[in-house]
């Protein structure tokens, strides 16, 4: 995979999955579910990846944990970054789901910032 450079500016929605589960989806084109998620997460994000992840763990191993990154660029509409990117124990996959729950706060809050300086509110 090649490193990709995303404008922060550009990014339209930011999704964190952990298998085939979403479990925390926010920006303006996110969808209702996801806005439902979002509303749910705000207050607890990390007992909800804890609980997905805890449903994905019953064997003790974890994997396919990402951030997706849905950016304005016709040339790379999506990015994506692997945290879990195949099964590990779950005892190593802790501290990579607490990295990419940080890294999605991170985004949002970069983009909420962005969205206020540019007088767009929220």
């Amino acid at each position: 995979m090649q490193d990709v450079l995303v404008d922060i500016r550009e990014v339209l929605n930011v999704e964190l999955s952990i298998g085939n589960n979403t479990v925390y989806q926010g920006g303006p084109i996110a969808s209702l579910a996801g806005a439902a998620v979002g509303g749910i997460v705000s207050g607890g994000f990390g007992a909800i990846v804890g609980s997905i992840a805890a449903g994905k763990i019953g064997s003790g191993k974890i994997s396919d944990v990402t951030l997706n990154l849905r950016v304005n660029d016709i040339n790379t509409p999506l990015v994506q970054v692997e945290f879990v990117p195949k099964r590990m124990k779950s005892s190593k996959a802790g501290p990579l789901l607490k990295a990419a729950e940080n890294w999605t706060n991170l985004i949002e809050v970069m983009r909420s910032r962005i969205e206020k300086d540019d007088g767009r509110g929220m």
